[in-house]
């Protein structure tokens, strides 16, 4: 059966944005380990390593899971950069979602963001610094 005409494709034609203004961008952030019960401090000593995942030291979209005696190297690949544990809410912003706000004050798009992650990542974190970075935006495009 053919699809409902609700969920047919739109001619190339009939849409003036392309395939990259349509994509779902996938970006990662990794959080700074916590330790709890030790005066706070957020890293450990040097030496003392077992992050479940780093950076690739060769390509900053992609994430590794270190080989333990156990496992076998695990890695993944991103279309957007992988945020380490010295980047900012705001260098996210800057980089991946800013042009969400500037498309929807300037060309009347719609933009979603959302976050997603196992409990106490950090994701609301995140998303405070997001919305305050966004909504600063929001105004200084309606002052305009």
């Amino acid at each position: 059966l053919p699809p409902p005409p609700s969920c047919q494709q739109h001619s190339s034609s009939s849409s003036s944005m392309n395939e990259e203004e349509e994509a779902v961008k996938v970006c990662v952030r990794i959080r700074p380990l916590l330790l709890p019960n030790n005066n706070n401090r957020t890293t450990k000593e040097e030496g003392e390593d077992d992050r479940a995942w780093i950076i690739s030291p060769t390509d900053n979209n992609t994430i590794i899971k270190p080989h333990s005696s156990n496992t076998t190297t695990s890695s993944y690949k991103f279309d957007q950069k992988v945020y380490g544990e010295q980047s900012t809410t705001q260098q996210i912003y800057n980089d991946i979602l800013s042009d969400i706000i500037h498309s929807v004050c300037h060309e009347g798009r719609n933009g979603t963001v959302f976050t997603y992650g196992q409990t106490c990542t950090g994701k609301t974190f995140t998303m405070q610094g997001i919305l305050m970075a966004m909504g600063r935006d929001l105004f200084r495009y309606c002052r305009k």
